[in-house]
């Protein structure tokens, strides 16, 4: 009878000490958030003009509810960089478990620019999960600004 009271005793410990590390693992939310909506960004005029090429790493605050709350631009050309932001602020991602929670992403927008003579498919943003973007577009015509 001992015997059972203890072991009984030490099922109960264990899941007591269990518990409370699966909800903090849920309170943190470590796993990456899912992308709902992404919206690939269009080259500004600035940009183009400027000839503006590059890698543009932003980081996004995602509500519980998965909208973006609010961005950061952490590295890139800063003609880039504004647009991205503002681009991130569309994204959507999958709610979180834990309603309080606030997670981050770090999406990372790649600008290109390719010849005039570029086949159509080139153009056409390319998404890799989780949370990159390829965007080109074709080298502007060199004719000065009115």
């Amino acid at each position: 009878m001992q015997y059972y009271l203890k072991g009984s005793l030490l099922l109960l410990l264990g899941l007591v000490f269990v518990t409370p590390v699966e909800a903090q693992r849920s309170q943190t939310e470590s796993v990456q958030p899912t992308v709902i909506l992404a919206v690939a960004p269009n080259y500004l005029p600035t940009a183009l003009h400027s000839h503006a090429t590059g890698e543009v790493t932003i980081t996004a605050r995602i509500s519980a509810d998965g909208s973006v709350l609010s961005t950061e631009g952490v590295s890139g050309n800063p003609v880039l960089v504004a647009g991205s932001r503002q681009i991130a602020r569309r994204w959507k991602f999958a709610a979180a478990v834990n309603k309080d929670a606030i997670r981050t992403a770090c999406l990372t927008f790649v600008y290109r620019l390719v010849p005039r003579d570029a086949p159509a498919d080139e153009l056409l943003p390319i998404f890799k999960p989780p949370y990159r973007v390829e965007i080109a577009h074709v080298l502007p015509d060199e004719t000065p600004l009115p």
